[in-house]
């Protein structure tokens, strides 16, 4: 596991502590303020400057994992 992607996953591991298919929204009951409370957790972690509506869109774990390592 990368470092990004276990540092990701420990943001969100409450809710997903191996799932990187968990759909986001129907699955795991995100909306805007857990979106919102997962950004200033990664922008914290990562010194990112993300925002939800760069990560509201993405539907998985795994797409989350991603779009972090991507950056």
């Amino acid at each position: 596991m990368s470092d990004i992607k276990g540092r990701v996953k420990n943001i969100i591991m409450d809710k997903a502590p191996n799932a990187d298919n968990l759909q986001m929204q129907s699955e795991m009951g995100y909306n805007q303020p857990a979106y919102q409370a997962m950004v200033d957790a990664f922008n914290a972690e990562f010194g990112t400057n993300v925002q939800v509506s760069d990560v509201d869109h993405l539907a998985t774990v795994g797409d989350v994992v991603a779009y972090m390592e991507g950056l």
